[in-house]
């Protein structure tokens, strides 16, 4: 499951600096 989401990570980190920026 950790190395399923590992591609998921970047796009979740993307959407905290966008929440942050919001």
């Amino acid at each position: 499951n950790i190395k399923e989401e590992a591609p998921n990570l970047p796009s979740l980190l993307l959407n905290l600096k966008t929440n942050k920026s919001i």
